[in-house]
């Protein structure tokens, strides 16, 4: 029994536990064993079956053909070999639409404290800076914690309520900061920025959403999806 880093969440799991006690994630290495363990199995058994005949053939017992010394052939067929991971299910898109409104709760929530000062400072230049201040302050919070969750877990705080994440497409793990907050968040920003036509990216981007795949021009750009999050045990 060894240690092994679960790929989702990065904690530090039995080699031989079902799944990641931290993400719920299934454990591939005890899956690639139980697939190497039925390899095995599938190249012996038509040895032993073949050792089986011969000796039969040989000695002429008729008793019981099944059995070579003190092996026995295996009488049931091999179960087929598991897949490495479980294919994810997508995240609904009402919950993809509850996450980003539940984000955008968040920020309105830390604009509460500057919004009160700005409010209440009635022209005096101190306590306008003080409000802009906290608003800066609040912002900067908001976007480093998510970014950090975005990027150990691809779930951002809207996403961690509703129970969705990102995944890569190819092997649905976690992308990584490169992927989630630059080229899904920033580049995608950048290009909603732009005058008279970011608007427009922004209503076709998040208009594919209704594709079989539910994939957004951001996550194209970023070759990822959102799946359903697996269930800590």
């Amino acid at each position: 029994m060894a240690l092994v880093r679960c790929p989702d969440c990065g904690k530090m799991i039995s080699d031989v536990s079902p799944s990641c006690i931290g993400c719920g994630r299934p454990n591939a290495s005890r899956t690639q064993q139980a697939t190497d363990d039925i390899a095995v199995h599938r190249m012996v058994q038509p040895s032993l079956a073949a050792a089986s005949v011969g000796n039969h053939a040989v000695t002429g017992d008729s008793n019981d053909a099944s059995v070579i010394g003190s092996y026995r052939v295996p009488e049931s067929p091999c179960p087929p070999a598991p897949s490495a991971l479980p294919s994810r299910e997508l995240a609904t898109r009402g919950s993809r639409l509850g996450a980003a409104c539940l984000d955008i709760l968040a920020f309105i929530f830390c604009s509460v404290p500057g919004g009160v000062v700005l409010a209440l400072s009635q022209g005096n230049e101190s306590q306008v800076w003080l409000g802009v201040g906290f608003l800066g302050t609040a912002y900067l919070g908001l976007a480093v914690t998510q970014c950090i969750l975005l990027s150990r877990s691809g779930q951002s705080l809207g996403k961690k309520a509703v129970k969705i994440k990102i995944v890569r497409v190819k092997d649905e793990t976690n992308p990584g900061f490169l992927k989630v907050c630059f080229l899904r968040g920033f580049v995608v920003g950048l290009i909603s920025a732009v005058p008279y036509v970011g608007w427009i990216f922004g209503v076709v981007d998040y208009c594919f959403i209704f594709r079989d795949d539910r994939r957004c021009i951001h996550d194209l750009i970023a070759e990822t999806k959102v799946v359903k999050a697996y269930q800590a045990l």
